[in-house]
């Protein structure tokens, strides 16, 4: 009978590969474990006292904003003094345009005279908006799942041949 099929004792030789195996998978698992109690720690205890600050200060802001308007409402309002109007002047007329003529036109070439020194420009690439790179974290999460599931399929495979 094949020493695969039967779930006694390995045979020694094999066992040290199985066994790098097995704690590299474990640390590897509880690489991910680690963070994502990170991030559940994060989302629990830090985001909500951050988020309760900026509520705070919000809220101050806008008692300071209420009371500087309640102040400038209940002040004293001056009254316009009228003052005399300017007397208006006369407006130019316009002068006549000088007609079109029937000069020639040189058109400039694009050789650069002696000594002169072209400036670079910068042309815009993909408009004015900065693109957006990277992951987002649900396809990283995402990806460290079908990792996992890599090393345990090849695993498998591994046994199975």
């Amino acid at each position: 009978m094949d020493d695969r099929f039967s779930y006694g004792a390995e045979p020694e030789e094999d066992r040290g590969g199985r066994r790098i195996f097995t704690i590299m998978t474990i640390g590897l698992v509880g690489l991910i474990l680690v963070g994502v109690l990170g991030i559940v720690g994060y989302m629990t205890l830090i985001r909500p006292k951050q988020l309760e600050q900026q509520a705070a200060q919000a809220t101050q802001v806008i008692a300071e904003a209420t009371a500087i308007a309640q102040e400038t409402a209940l002040a004293p309002t001056f009254t316009p003094i009228a003052t005399a109007t300017p007397v208006p002047t006369d407006t130019p007329v316009p002068t006549p345009t000088p007609k079109a003529t029937n000069t020639p036109v040189i058109r400039p070439t694009d050789t650069p005279e002696p000594g002169a020194v072209p400036t670079p420009t910068r042309t815009p690439i993909g408009g004015e908006r900065t693109p957006q790179t990277g992951l987002g974290g649900m396809v990283a999460v995402l990806a460290a799942v079908a990792l996992v599931a890599v090393i345990f399929v090849t695993r498998r495979l591994r046994l199975a041949g």
